[in-house]
């Protein structure tokens, strides 16, 4: 009897130990879909957070390419203005010397007042239309 016993106490344990696994496996699956659940959340945040950190620094950046396409409308201006001053002895040049022509077609003018004859006062004239002339074309050289 005691030998019965024995093995119907092993074969309880047996099946309380089947029974016991058997539950730990059921709590283990539901553990594991609280442990998914959990994963799956969190990674959701995650990708927001990303998305929302990302779409900051791509917004600083059309932001600094747009200040780049400003500077450098400002760079073309500058290289402009450059190629200017380059050309301004030539113009300062040209202004001084058409200034100087409006005075010589003003003492022209003078002295074609006080020729002595007809002849010299209409060579004086037509000296200074000449130099009118020269004067206008230093005038628009120096533009």
């Amino acid at each position: 009897m005691e030998a019965r016993e024995q093995d119907m106490q092993t074969e309880n344990q047996s099946v309380n130990y089947a029974e016991d696994v058997q539950k730990d496996l059921i709590d283990t699956r539901k553990d594991s879909g609280k442990v998914a659940i959990a994963i799956s959340i969190m990674s959701i945040i995650l990708l927001v957070v990303f998305y929302f950190g990302f779409r900051q620094n791509f917004t600083e950046l059309r932001h600094k390419v747009e200040a780049l396409n400003g500077l450098q409308s400002r760079v073309v201006t500058l290289e402009q203005d450059v190629a200017a001053l380059k050309t301004l002895p030539q113009k300062t040049k040209y202004m001084l010397m058409g200034t100087m022509t409006q005075e010589m077609a003003n003492k022209a003018a003078y002295l074609g007042t006080q020729a002595a004859s007809k002849e010299q006062a209409a060579k004086i004239l037509q000296a200074r239309q000449l130099l009118d002339d020269i004067q206008k074309e230093f005038a628009a050289a120096a533009q």
